[in-house]
C-alpha cells in the first residue's frame, strides 16, 4: 500500500493505523528510507521528517 504525505520543512511527522489488522503491518518507508515504527496492541504508528511541501511517498509492507 502506498501514501502520499505532505506537511511543513524539517517538522516530525506520524501516522497512525488501527483496528483490524493493524497486526498485520510489517514495516513501512518514506521515500525509501525505513520509517521508525511504534506500535502497541490496538495501533501502529510511523515517524518520519517531513521535507519543505514536497509530497513523500509512504510504502507500507504488510504480512502475507
Amino acid at each position: 500500500m502506498e501514501i502520499t504525505l505532505q506537511g511543513d520543512r524539517d517538522l516530525a511527522g506520524e501516522i497512525v493505523f488501527e483496528g483490524d489488522g493493524v497486526d498485520r503491518i510489517k514495516g513501512a518507508a518514506v521515500c525509501g528510507v525505513p520509517a521508525k515504527m511504534v506500535r502497541d496492541k490496538e495501533r501502529t504508528a510511523f515517524l518520519y521528517t517531513h521535507k519543505d511541501r514536497e509530497e513523500l511517498t509512504l510504502r507500507i509492507e504488510m504480512l502475507s
